[in-house]
């Protein structure tokens, strides 16, 4: 309910932030339905709604998902034209706090679930102005969801190799530690005697 939303942004850990990353995209949302219902000129409401949409791509993109969750993606064009990624992730993920988290993930997925309907909406009633409109808003939002998920999915890598190497590095203390201790333990005992007695029969 309502009151589950409250107290899921009173207990984050940027509660300003937070409410942010969410009010841009309810902004979107509120202008092109409040548009739609009162028939008002297609350039009219196409123009404020882009730039919000674009502002909302912005901010989520270089400030939301850096303090929300530890994650940053771009992009970047190679000299041969390829298209290459780029990720930077929080070195403790147990920083994070779960509402920030919640918050960020929850709005990013259902949005852009809201956005999709609308626009098999729009398609089913052959609305092509309002597909054209609806489609920046998902290009945008997907692309920052695609980001986020790859950058994610590369922190998780990181993590599991950090674990491993962490393994990896203690299994072979324990073994060179067993060794230096047995090297020593061999190290201490009394040389064998190399005057040898020879028994005759």
């Amino acid at each position: 309910g309502d009151n589950a939303v409250v107290e899921l942004f009173k207990s984050a850990a940027h509660p300003k932030i937070a409410i942010l990353h969410v009010f841009f995209k309810v902004l979107g949302l509120i202008i092109y339905l409040s548009t739609a219902l009162l028939s008002i000129g297609y350039v009219k409401w196409f123009i404020p709604c882009v730039i919000v949409f674009a502002v909302d791509f912005w901010v989520v993109k270089n400030i939301t998902g850096r303090l929300l969750v530890g994650l940053r993606w771009w992009n970047n064009i190679t000299e041969e034209g390829e298209s290459e990624w780029r990720f930077e992730s929080i070195e403790d993920p147990k920083a994070i706090n779960s509402a920030d988290y919640s918050i960020f993930w929850y709005s990013m997925y259902l949005n852009t679930l809201i956005w999709g309907f609308i626009g098999i909406w729009n398609a089913l009633g052959l609305r092509i102005n309002n597909l054209v409109l609806v489609a920046v808003a998902l290009a945008l939002q997907v692309s920052n969801l695609v980001g986020y998920w790859k950058c994610s999915k590369d922190a998780q890598q990181k993590l599991q190799s950090g674990v491993q190497n962490l393994v990896s590095q203690g299994a072979l203390g324990v073994l060179s530690s067993r060794f230096s201790n047995g090297f020593s333990l061999l190290s201490s005992q009394s040389p064998i005697n190399a005057n040898t007695t020879v028994s005759q029969a």
